[in-house]
């Protein structure tokens, strides 16, 4: 439902009630032991009155709560229920923070997925790849430092950094060793793929970070997004471990530089949603918070048109243009 149950504890409850007053769809309960108010409001509300609270109260405590089901039945129709258009900025936060951790079911998880995933690399079976992208639990990270770009915390941006990169660590530590005690061969369909970089991957990483972030702040949440992510991440970084392993030189940039700009689309789209969602964010933290987006996106726009560059430069061999233009300029004798 787009309801929220808020429950206030606080020493002050004539003072929340004359803050909350004036604003509209809002039920409110108060009980008197202890002082405790109890408030259903829209969700695109629960911004505002936390914001209000916030400022003109210290420290208060509020328990936010989804409604599953509300007597009487509301009028679906009437504009306080109307979908809301994502969830408050509070939510989004405690989902992030809870899921950024390292555990042993995380690391187990991407040690499983990367072997099924090397698996269905060297057998060439999609139906097995899939099935390690499922397990693969790399959304979390990408979605926990997109929601640290928008409102500026550096602490869930290191945290979020920490877990990706042991993540990232974790696939390319075992798929080296993969690749060092059972070199591949290169020349199957599966590893071809994804050593180079096109527009194509780079239209899946941003649709998959669009996808994640929508995914998260939205009440329906969609477990194949996870999937969407592991696509764009897994299989490249896979490979790229198996071909370091085995002493493809020749071959491993492309893979890199598909790992890398998949891991820049998905973050920079996933920053971009999020800001186009305007969480509003308290005063002190607005300028913070808009420096570090701005920085954010500015160094990922850079790096993926870098990325881009050099591989149109690659792809059309401007080399050996230039070198053929110089010569019909300057022709030898």
């Amino acid at each position: 439902m787009n309801v929220r149950l808020l429950e206030i504890d606080t020493s002050s409850p004539d003072r929340v009630l004359e803050l909350l007053k004036d604003i509209p769809c809002i039920d409110i309960w108060q009980t008197s032991e202890p002082a405790c108010i109890r408030v259903t409001v829209r969700t695109p509300q629960v911004e505002q009155v936390l914001h209000r609270l916030q400022t003109n109260l210290a420290n208060p405590k509020v328990l936010i709560l989804p409604v599953e089901a509300q007597w009487p039945v509301p009028d679906l129709e009437a504009p306080c229920n109307q979908t809301a258009a994502r969830l408050s900025r509070e939510e989004i936060y405690t989902k992030v923070g809870q899921q950024v951790q390292i555990t042993g079911t995380q690391i187990g998880l991407v040690v499983l997925s990367t072997l099924i995933v090397a698996i269905g690399l060297l057998k060439g079976s999609e139906a097995i790849l899939i099935g390690g992208m499922v397990l693969a639990p790399l959304l979390q990270p990408i979605l926990g430092l997109a929601v640290a770009a928008v409102l500026g915390d550096f602490v869930l941006a290191k945290q979020a950094i920490k877990v990706g990169g042991i993540s990232i660590g974790l696939v390319l530590g075992l798929t080296i060793f993969l690749g060092i005690v059972s070199p591949i061969p290169t020349d199957l369909p599966g590893v071809m793929a994804r050593v180079r970089v096109e527009p194509m991957d780079a239209g899946l990483a941003v649709a998959a970070g669009i996808a994640s972030a929508l995914s998260l702040t939205s009440d329906n949440q969609n477990a194949m997004v996870g999937v969407m992510v592991a696509v764009a991440i897994l299989p490249p970084l896979v490979v790229l471990g198996l071909l370091i392993g085995a002493g493809e030189w020749a071959l491993a940039p492309g893979a890199f530089l598909l790992v890398l700009t998949n891991v820049i689309g998905l973050n920079l789209a996933a920053t971009a949603t999020l800001t186009a969602q305007n969480l509003e964010l308290p005063f002190q933290w607005r300028q913070q918070a808009q420096g570090f987006t701005q920085r954010l996106l500015g160094m990922g726009m850079i790096l993926i048109l870098g990325i881009m560059g050099v591989v149109t430069w690659q792809q059309l061999d401007f080399g050996n243009i230039l070198a053929q233009a110089s010569t019909v300029i300057h022709p030898k004798g």
